[in-house]
């Protein structure tokens, strides 16, 4: 039993992605509580005993997080390699910005992709040299790093020099016969014969440069980047050497016969531009690069993002109405019928009837629209971003459906020098509540989208914690989430500051709005009860922390609506309408979109790096199945030994196959979670599965769940 975990035990991932292992999760806080029930323990990937750990707040507050890694033979020998991995546990409090305090947030994934090429790739590298034992790298923004190789048993080994500049490109060698279109060519100081040449692909010539070898193209496809732009080679080793190109960093120590990526852990270098979609069913996180290419972390990774392609890449492209505006479009967003479009030259194009017929408004000095944010509940509301010819960034408002835009650009934001530069900005329509990136802070505004005046400032929460400007910012689904997009270090998240005005009631399982059944757990951001009670019955809470609680709706008789109130020890409340159902099946998500779906066998969570086999048992955790025989009384673990199977009867379905289930019974050592166990078929195709669980004929959500045939 772990000791000493708080009751939210949160966890942070971490990903030790340069050798692909198994995944080292950690758990974070350390206060207990004392109802002896069970948590996911994901640092043994297995169920173990823990003081009472809500699973709806921990997925809240988990993420996958990148390992600070750092090769013990250099930088990615390509040899087999230890790498250290660190985590400093962040408790609930930190994360949820208590006290006005920074914001901890916490990498979403790491700044990997998997690109079909030689290996991961990495963000764009300009320059590569060699100084004495040191290696020197300069990435796009002209910032210098280098690697010491004595340093390899530090945290990162890659270090910033600002102090160094970059030399010139290499004296171009003569060679009898380059290759077409060679940009460098590179003879060997020690073997003067060994002659390497860039152009379309990396060149070898072993006779002084009278005939070349092609070493980095197979069949079409470029094995390490198509743009590549500089080389350095080992002055001891004529097969040692390394290659600086848009996907990042390479190396060969074979002469250019095989090659690997070299790792860049401690350089921010991957470069997104904005968020696209959450997670939804079997889709994970949507993200665009700034060369506009569409990446997805599939949930449950661990190895890198994916370039979306055919099908997956061009249904997140722009209308057919909207790409016909040409390259003048800088912006645009939809909802139903209703398009919004920003141009370049400051005009704001809206159409209600897909491109018939278009509004269009601007004001003189408005140069540029960078984003668009349309209300899901009122399409007539929008909100946008635009430069203007001062320098600052506007926020205008249109209630009419784009017929006018009115500046409502908070007092002060983008004129003081505290915060000069708004980056974006996030909405939360249902709670009246405007959050700002700004060049040091997020700034949170009380907002009435549908009244006159300006947003009024709430708080300052500094942006300490992210490495370099912020490039997009938004809510989640539930909004009880903060993500955003750094301009070189990829995507952070963190659980919405306490600072955020409203309280949130949603589903514990899957953080939706959606129906909730009888001893269905509930999460609650923004208020703090000590009671609670549903249709006047006594509810359970299972865990608070800060302002976030836990509730478990008591078991009984169901009805089409539960109010749940809930009253602090201080005498506020609150009163939440729910709707309700006899059974409301959720499977428990994490916040990449993976499941919580173990190995029945080991208990260990099933994902990229463990996947499931087919003809495999597996179990489903899950919340929503309503009542169990005998009856069990809400807010208390189940016992080890004790069995209280489901009363409704319970199905599964994998990529649509109906499967009868196991067992379906509330989880031993937990409050208010199930346990559903599966066989899965005995023949699957390798990767994504999609698995749902039915209960009395009302399905749950879609989940993916990774499989191999191995």
């Amino acid at each position: 039993m772990h000791k000493g975990w708080s009751i939210l035990g949160s966890t942070a991932l971490r990903y030790n992605a340069s050798s692909l292992a198994e995944p080292r999760r950690f758990p974070c806080g350390c206060a207990g509580s004392g109802l002896g029930a069970k948590t996911l323990c994901l640092k043994s990937r297995r169920l173990e005993s823990l003081s009472l750990g809500a699973v709806a707040l921990l997925l809240l507050l988990v993420g996958p997080v990148q390992a600070q890694t750092v090769e013990a033979n250099g930088p990615n020998t390509g040899a087999s390699t230890t790498s250290a991995s660190t985590t400093t546990p962040v408790s609930a409090s930190v994360l949820q910005g208590a006290n006005g305090g920074a914001i901890s947030w916490i990498p979403f994934g790491n700044q990997r992709v998997l690109s079909g090429v030689a290996g991961y790739a990495a963000g764009p590298v300009q320059r590569v040299w060699r100084g004495g034992s040191a290696i020197y790298i300069q990435i796009d923004s002209g910032e210098v790093y280098r690697f010491q190789q004595s340093n390899a048993d530090d945290e990162s080994a890659w270090v910033a020099t600002p102090d160094v500049e970059a030399p010139p490109l290499p004296e171009h060698s003569s060679a009898p016969r380059p290759p077409a279109g060679a940009s460098l060519i590179v003879s060997h100081p020690m073997q003067p014969t060994v002659v390497y040449a860039l152009g379309s692909q990396v060149y070898r010539s072993l006779d002084g440069g009278r005939s070349f070898s092609g070493l980095t193209s197979y069949r079409g496809i470029a094995l390490i980047g198509e743009s590549l732009r500089d080389l350095a080679l080992n002055p001891d080793d004529p097969e040692d050497l390394l290659v600086a190109s848009e996907l990042g960093l390479w190396r060969s120590r074979d002469g250019g016969l095989s090659w690997f990526p070299v790792s860049t852990e401690g350089v921010d270098n991957f470069p997104l531009s904005k968020l696209v979609a959450f997670p939804a069913a079997r889709r994970g996180l949507l993200a665009r690069d700034t060369a506009g290419a569409l990446l997805e972390w599939v949930p449950g990774a661990v190895g890198g993002w994916k370039r979306a392609t055919g099908e997956d890449a061009t249904s997140w492209d722009s209308p057919a109405v909207v790409a016909a505006l040409g390259d003048r479009v800088k912006t645009w967003d939809r909802r139903e019928s209703q398009i919004y479009v920003g141009l370049s030259d400051g005009r704001l194009l809206a159409t209600g009837d897909d491109g018939e017929t278009w509004r269009e408004f601007t004001l003189p000095g408005w140069t540029e629209a960078l984003s668009i944010t349309v209300n899901p509940a009122d399409t007539q509301s929008a909100l946008a971003l635009m430069q203007a010819e001062s320098g600052r960034v506007l926020i205008l408002r249109t209630l009419n459906g784009g017929e006018f835009w009115e500046d409502i650009t908070p007092e002060g934001l983008g004129a003081s020098d505290s915060f000069r530069k708004i980056e974006a900005a996030a909405p939360d329509w249902e709670h009246g509540v405007l959050l700002v990136a700004s060049d040091k802070a997020i700034l949170v505004y009380r907002f009435d989208f549908r009244a006159m005046g300006r947003p009024a400032l709430l708080r300052r929460l500094p942006n300490e914690g992210l490495p370099g400007p912020v490039r997009d910012l938004r809510l989640d689904p539930s909004g009880t989430m903060l993500f955003v997009v750094t301009a070189r270090a990829g995507v952070y998240f963190t659980g919405l500051p306490a600072e955020v005005p409203g309280t949130r009631v949603r589903r514990a399982a899957d953080l939706s709005a959606g129906p909730v059944a009888p001893g269905d757990l509930v999460s609650v951001q923004g208020f703090n009860p000590a009671t609670a009670k549903a249709n006047g019955r006594d509810a359970s809470i299972l865990a608070v922390s800060g302002n976030s609680a836990q509730v478990q709706l008591p078991y009984g008789a169901p009805q089409d609506r539960i109010l749940l109130e809930m009253a602090t020890a201080q005498g506020s409340s609150h009163l939440a309408a729910l709707r309700s159902r006899r059974v409301s099946p959720a499977i428990f998500l994490h916040p990449d979109g993976s499941p919580f779906v173990l190995h029945a066998d080991s208990g260990a969570i099933i994902d990229e790096n463990l996947p499931a086999l087919p003809g495999e048992r597996i179990h489903i955790l899950a919340s929503g199945l309503g009542a169990v025989r005998p009856d069990w009384q809400a807010g208390l673990p189940v016992p080890e030994d004790a069995v209280f199977p489901v009363a409704a009867p319970v199905e599964a379905t994998v990529n649509g196959l109906r499967l009868p289930v196991s067992q379906a019974k509330l989880a031993p050592g937990y409050a208010g979670i199930y346990l559903v166990e599966v066989v899965l078929p005995g023949v699957l195709d390798d990767g994504l599965s999609e698995v749902q669980i039915l209960v009395d004929q009302v399905a749950s959500n879609v989940v993916p769940v990774h499989v191999a045939n191995r």
